[in-house]
């Protein structure tokens, strides 16, 4: 077997790009079940003031996953004309997958905490796999180019 072949290293890379796919598709999901959810209870609780500030976005660039959440500030004055909305930035805690939930509860509504606690737990699954896999993704991509440089893996430099 000659080992500057880069057939195996393609085929892992596959797999890996393949469960990257899968974990963005089931997060979209999640988002979207969440959507639905918010969309259903603010039927039910009609006016502004129980509409939900939240907003969770989920997107894929390249093979990073991001399910973010993002408050609702509202300024201005409706007598005035001049309300509008701002979105405010809700960082996780550094280094970690899943979001402080007294921040987003923050900006939640009482009727929508226990959706949003469901929806963050299951994305924080979502994000600390996605996470393993860029690594491995990366870690696969650096050993293939390391083998098709000298056919051992080993740095000559």
């Amino acid at each position: 077997m000659d080992c500057r072949s880069s057939k195996n290293y393609d085929e892992a890379l596959d797999a890996l790009e393949r469960r990257a796919q899968q974990l963005f598709d089931a997060a979209y999901q999640v988002v979207e079940r969440h959507w639905q959810l918010v969309r259903s209870m603010e039927a039910k609780h009609r006016g502004w003031e129980n509409m939900s500030n939240l907003q969770l976005r989920c997107e894929k660039v390249g093979n990073s996953i991001r399910a973010d959440w993002c408050g609702i500030k509202w300024i201005g004055s409706k007598a005035e004309g001049t309300r509008r909305s701002v979105r405010i930035f809700i960082a996780k805690p550094k280094g970690a997958h899943t979001y402080t939930l007294s921040k987003l509860f923050a900006f939640a509504k009482e009727w929508e905490k226990p959706m949003i606690e469901n929806t963050e737990a299951q994305l924080a699954a979502i994000r600390r796999e996605a996470s393993q896999l860029v690594k491995a993704i990366t870690a696969v991509r650096n050993v293939k180019r390391g083998v098709l440089r000298d056919g051992t893996g080993r740095d000559e430099s």
